[in-house]
């Protein structure tokens, strides 16, 4: 039970986590490198915007429109306006390589001035390091920390992208807030966040949706179990409980048996188990019962035989065969009564055999009731009632072949009054519609 509750709970929480790593190890970090590439771009691309600007106005002064002087006073007022962003109030600068500062929106009081020695809150001079990227590759970025926007009390970390226009040999610059990027991150974080605490609870929900159907489906399995093991207890009580012996064959072989049968026979229950059922019966029993028990499948009916019994003896039996369905397979389940028990019918399975062998006169034995069938009749009996074999006889009621009615009720009862009929001339109409007339003497044995 407890590894399966593991099977189930243990998937789902690595999956879960693994979830969770996966957007807090990879998903946002790649976002925050993808809006950093972004940005970076973004400001790369203004700045070059801005340069176009500045070579329109140096193109002014290359056709004589405009003195340097003027077309760099134009330049500035364009350069000194130009805004952008959520709020427009990024901008751009631009300094020469001094570096002194040329124009600044938001620090008016640097303009003009030499910022060599200008440096930030953790001592970077910034200005100076515009001018080394710049000379080094005309252009590049920079990371410092400087004032938010317009208000000067409030410092942050900002990147900034420079580019040289070399006719006048100035460095114009514009950047992003590092601030920026973390507010964009800080709130994908948050959605992220509340998306994978929603996964999760449902996740869990159906965890312990599971969990709590797995504890009535292994209730109702645990009843179902104990339900099981009382009706195969209960049904293997009354089994070894019966009276008579019990075997079931199942392609001709014995599949199951009592403890009676097996004291029927001398062998141990597992000295059955698969054993072919012709094995144990004996070879002088009829024909036409030995055949009907070489096949897989017995015929419905009654059959006197022989058992052989381990120590080489036999045991006469009356066996009661009927089929069924057991798991979506026919099989026959056979009752066996002992016919050598009981002091009343000793003579019946002992003497009447060498009788039948010595005497030419038909000879049966059949049950009387409501629905007697024959229990045993040798070959003249069978042909004098006008049958092939005793699988053909052996579902008729004896009474049943008189053909006159008021000879059968005659003869049944004399029977129930007296015990026997003596010599009795009978017509007997067998299954061909043929008319017999015999003798019939019969003797209630074992009532």
């Amino acid at each position: 039970m407890k590894k399966t509750y593991l099977k189930i709970f243990l998937p789902s929480i690595l999956s879960i986590l693994l979830f969770i790593l996966t957007i807090f190890l990879i998903i946002i970090p790649r976002y925050e490198q993808n809006v950093m590439n972004g940005k970076r771009e973004m400001i790369k691309e203004l700045t070059n915007t801005a340069i176009s600007i500045l070579s329109k106005y140096e193109n002014d002064e290359k056709e004589g429109l405009l003195n340097r002087e003027q077309a760099q006073k134009t330049a500035i007022s364009r350069i000194e306006y130009l805004r952008y962003g959520e709020e427009n109030k990024d901008y751009f600068w631009i300094t020469d390589t001094t570096p002194v500062m040329i124009i600044h929106p938001h620090r008016k009081d640097l303009n003009g001035k030499d910022l060599s020695n200008f440096s930030d809150p953790h001592g970077k001079k910034l200005f100076v390091e515009f001018v080394k990227t710049v000379k080094s590759s005309d252009h590049g970025y920079v990371d410092y920390m400087w004032q938010w926007k317009d208000d000067s009390s409030h410092i942050v970390p900002k990147l900034s992208y420079v580019r040289i226009f070399k006719p006048w040999n100035w460095v114009i610059g514009t950047g992003v807030y590092i601030e920026d990027i973390k507010k964009e991150i800080t709130a994908l974080t948050k959605r992220m966040s509340g998306i994978s605490t929603g996964i999760a609870l449902l996740i869990a929900s159906l965890l312990i949706y599971v969990f709590v159907q797995s504890i009535k489906a292994e209730q109702r399995k645990n009843k179902a179990e104990r339900g099981l093991k009382e009706s195969r207890e209960k049904y293997m009580t009354l089994v070894e409980a019966a009276t008579e012996g019990l075997v079931m064959l199942t392609d001709g072989k014995i599949t199951f048996a009592n403890n009676l049968f097996c004291k029927l026979t001398g062998y141990e229950n597992d000295e059955l188990n698969e054993r072919l059922f012709t094995d144990i019966i004996g070879k002088n029993n009829n024909t036409d019962v030995i055949n009907a028990f070489s096949h897989g499948l017995i015929k419905d009916g009654q059959y006197e035989i022989s058992l052989l019994k381990k120590e080489g003896s036999s045991r006469d039996v009356l066996l009661i065969s009927s089929t069924t369905i057991f798991y979506g397979k026919t099989v026959n389940i056979i009752i066996a009564k002992d016919l050598s028990a009981g002091e009343d019918i000793s003579f019946t399975n002992v003497d009447y055999k060498r009788l039948i062998h010595t005497l030419n006169v038909g000879f049966f034995k059949a049950g009387f009731q409501a629905k007697g069938r024959f229990i045993f009749a040798d070959h003249t009996a069978i042909r004098i009632f006008g049958f092939d074999s005793f699988e053909d006889i052996s579902q008729e009621h004896p009474i049943s072949l008189v053909e006159d009615e008021e000879e059968r009720m005659s003869i049944t009862n004399q029977l129930f009054t007296d015990g026997f009929v003596r010599n009795k001339k009978i017509k007997i109409a067998d299954s061909k519609g043929n008319t017999t007339i015999a003798s019939v003497s019969l003797s209630v044995v074992g009532r």
